[in-house]
């Protein structure tokens, strides 16, 4: 199975907002090792954030929704988001798909 190529993309720049497509286990390390630093601390609802447009034009947000009280590199449960109205369970199988053995689907929405 091939790996997508993909790109980090600036929050800022997108107008349509991402919603939780499904949540993958994953070490913070090995996402800081696939997708660089994270692009957003607010410390408010996450507190890490990646935004990903992979060669098929989907784009994915990965981020720790609320996970109060668990540190970063303690967290292994991430959600994944996707566009609503573009194909959102690609999204998550996108990421999964870059991330091989280092991530694990324990949910997903139809």
């Amino acid at each position: 199975m091939k790996k997508p190529t993909f790109s980090i993309i600036n929050p800022d720049n997108i107008n349509d907002p991402t919603c939780r497509k499904g949540v993958i286990k994953a070490r913070y390390a090995d996402l800081i090792a696939t997708f660089g630093r994270p692009s957003n601390n607010n410390g408010y609802k996450t507190q890490a954030e990646w935004w990903v447009r992979f060669e098929d034009g989907v784009i994915a947000s990965i981020y720790d929704y609320k996970f109060e009280g668990v540190s970063l590199e303690q967290n292994t449960d991430w959600h994944v988001g996707g566009h609503i109205r573009d194909r959102a369970a690609q999204a998550v199988h996108n990421v999964l798909k870059v991330l091989g053995k280092k991530a694990k689907l324990t949910d997903i929405e139809s």
